[in-house]
């Protein structure tokens, strides 16, 4: 990457395909930026670039680099399909490109090196990188296993599809309210018209999911 295509790059500001990162000096945010990308549809994480799109650079980055490395593969659950890239801004300072393929297999997690270890899963949502719920977890992990799904299309899905359809999106909680069905079933309902591409799920950081229908 050269540094005019860098600059029209950043121009466009973080999206759901790119992440700023200001230094190297949090691993662990890093490593939960790569997995969110895998874990979604792929994306270039840029460290040295605020977020306020100002090109800052990293001094020494091949050191920080090295012992960034390192610590990724402690951080990092599973093997993930990612290259970097230095790119100079100046005499001193760099920018590094981190691209990121998406993952075939998921979900893939972080390690968490604080207190007691615990595997978080995170997900690209817009222009953040969020954890996974556990139905964004299961759903993952079935469209990994290529489930085959036949699609029943009954009362609870017709239901379904009618909210979705007043509302712009539906929730699960939205869906046992208006349908008077339990938890399980909406659920499982859900991840049947998301697996028959009819649905998408889309993480909120802090709220309840929601589901939206997939654009033709």
């Amino acid at each position: 990457m050269t540094f005019k295509e860098l600059q029209n790059r950043v121009s466009n500001g973080e999206n759901l395909f790119t992440e700023f990162k200001h230094k190297i000096n949090f691993p662990e945010k890093i490593a939960a930026e790569i997995v969110a990308f895998a874990n979604t549809k792929g994306g270039l994480l840029l460290i040295g670039v605020d977020d306020n799109k100002v090109i800052s650079g990293i001094k020494n980055i091949e050191e920080e680099i090295y012992e960034l490395d390192k610590l990724l593969l402690k951080l990092i659950k599973n093997s993930i399909d990612y290259s970097k890239e230095i790119i100079p801004i100046s005499d001193k300072k760099s920018v590094l490109a981190v691209r990121i393929k998406e993952s075939v297999v998921k979900p893939n997690s972080v390690v968490s090196l604080t207190g007691q270890k615990t595997e978080i899963v995170y997900v690209r949502s817009a222009d953040r990188s969020v954890q996974a719920s556990n139905l964004v977890i299961k759903i993952m992990q079935l469209q990994s296993q290529n489930t085959q799904v036949r699609l029943k299309f009954g009362d609870i899905e017709k239901n379904i599809m009618q909210i979705v359809e007043n509302q712009g999106f539906t929730t699960i909680k939205s869906i046992i309210n208006l349908s008077h069905i339990s938890e399980k079933t909406a659920q499982e309902s859900c991840i049947n018209l998301v697996l028959s591409g009819i649905l998408k799920i889309v993480p909120e950081e802090g709220k309840e999911d929601k589901f939206i229908v997939v654009e033709q």
